[in-house]
């Protein structure tokens, strides 16, 4: 991708008064992560979190489903920068979901990246044997 079209997309999210409660620039943020700087991802997920707080689950499915699929990302983008102790935030914001089967898989993946980015191999083969188990190797293959 071109640097100027890089720019555009960062602009488009930057335009939203609160991008934070706009479905469309969340969409659009969960989409584009890896355009971001590692530094600018913890920003907005700290900013993210301080406006999900208490308010997550009062939110309609659609939007807790982007915000948790940008955590997911997150994740990822903690492991590929080597900063695992970052992934907090995103922790802080899957425990927000409402507790409902539709975001177990989030529930299970952040566990997941808990038990890896805390050293317990043992807890993070369980999870990945769980997913292979039920037929979920296509999420399992994508963790590291």
């Amino acid at each position: 991708m071109r640097e100027r079209e890089i720019t555009q997309i960062k602009r488009k999210f930057f335009e939203v008064d609160d991008w934070t409660k706009n479905i469309t620039t969340l969409q659009l943020f969960c989409n584009s992560m890896l355009l971001f700087d590692f530094d600018e991802l913890v920003l907005f997920v700290k900013k993210m979190k301080k406006t999900c707080k208490g308010k997550l689950m009062k939110l309609p499915f659609n939007t807790q489903k982007i915000i948790a699929s940008i955590c997911i990302n997150y994740f990822h983008n903690c492991y590929t920068n080597d900063c695992g102790q970052d992934a907090s935030y995103g922790y802080e914001i899957i425990e927000e979901l409402a507790n409902i089967p539709d975001f177990g898989i989030y529930v299970i993946v952040t566990n997941f990246y808990k038990a890896y980015f805390q050293g317990n191999k043992k807890q993070s083969q369980q999870i990945l044997d769980f997913l292979n188990q039920n037929g979920l190797n296509e999420i399992s293959s994508r963790l590291p």
